[in-house]
């Protein structure tokens, strides 16, 4: 593999070619996304631990898993960023909801927020389950 400065940035498709593997296919398909941004380090299972995703999300994803238990059917893309000093702010998690439109040529629309902490959880559950709860979010709405 080639070495790198710091001011390099490694793609995770060029490492994957330079180690002999096919990066494409293996995406998967799906209906949303929501992107968190997570503190590192991620640990295996973190997406089951309340003290990174909130109980809300733990709930959600349970549920997720549920449903595709009975149907074979998942939908959803939960995904994780890491903070970037440009953007993030301390106290703060930016959410961002990516959802397939409807249409012959598919693309994804965005909506994003940046939230306290402590209301992450609570977005996402709005968002996911309880749409008459996302005007509570409008003021933390990214333009």
């Amino acid at each position: 593999m080639s070495e790198t400065t710091s001011q390099e940035k490694l793609y995770c498709n060029c490492v994957a070619e330079e180690r002999g593997l096919a990066p494409q296919g293996h995406a998967g398909s799906f209906d949303d996304a929501v992107i968190i941004e997570t503190p590192l380090p991620w640990k295996r299972g973190f997406f089951q631990d309340t003290d990174v995703v909130s109980q809300d999300m733990v709930t959600l994803l349970e549920a997720w898993i549920d449903h595709y238990k009975e149907t074979g059917e998942y939908r959803h893309r939960p995904l994780v960023v890491a903070p970037d000093p440009a953007y993030s702010r301390a106290g703060h998690r930016r959410v961002m909801f990516y959802n397939r439109s409807a249409g012959l040529f598919t693309q994804f629309d965005k909506i994003e927020y940046l939230v306290p902490d402590d209301k992450m959880g609570k977005l996402i559950w709005a968002w996911f389950q309880d749409r008459d709860a996302l005007p509570n979010f409008d003021v933390y709405r990214s333009a």
